[in-house]
């Protein structure tokens, strides 16, 4: 009876272990890594500062046929952002010359709704304009709604490399043109189980 119930949690565990693709970030601060666990996989985030009241994040991970970015700024009130080119610059000693990746729309998820609009929306804007703390989720009393936070993401359709070195186009925030440092991505795989019941 013992060794029946340990085949069937050896099967059970089989059955819910994967395997995360996924880019950590070289910097000696501001990198957050997320070990998993539950319903989520290990991943890593990039957390850094743009400018007064505004922060940035990046992430980046891998897909079966694709890999890309995941990126977005938080703004406090009375703050604003403007890219001043919508590409982002890709390098890489696996690849023959560096290429660039044109910034989707960035989107904020609005809660509060606005009047003679449903709650629960996605307000859109193009990635070179400008970005300002709008206020639209104030109404609602959650700690992470005081800033707007405004996110995007890229799909690379080729086979990602084992390294890359990413460039954000300079920008403006709060008026004064600042550019952020190149951030090295280094790629990693890691074992985990999905424990969460769906």
């Amino acid at each position: 009876m013992h060794r029946f119930i340990i085949i069937i949690l050896i099967l059970l565990l089989a059955g819910c272990a994967r395997t995360a693709k996924y880019y950590e970030p070289i910097a000696t601060e501001g990198v957050h890594i997320h070990p998993g666990g539950g319903c989520t996989a290990p991943s890593a985030t990039y957390h850094f500062n743009v400018g007064e009241g505004i922060k940035g994040f990046i992430s980046a991970g891998v897909s079966q046929d694709s890999w890309g970015i995941y990126y977005g700024f938080t703004l406090e009130k009375g703050t604003k952002l403007k890219m001043l080119s919508p590409n982002i610059k890709i390098r890489s000693d696996e690849l023959e010359n560096p290429f660039t990746v044109k910034m989707p729309q960035f989107h904020m998820s609005v809660y509060g709704g606005l009047p003679n609009r449903q709650k629960g929306y996605k307000k859109y804007y193009q990635p070179i304009e400008e970005l300002s703390y709008t206020g639209l989720n104030e109404k609602i009393d959650v700690e992470y709604l005081r800033n707007d936070t405004f996110q995007s993401s890229a799909n690379i359709n080729s086979k990602n490399p084992k390294s890359f070195i990413l460039n954000f186009p300079a920008m403006l925030a709060n008026g004064n043109q600042t550019k952020i440092p190149a951030i090295q991505f280094n790629y990693k795989e890691k074992d985990y189980l999905l424990t969460c019941v769906q």
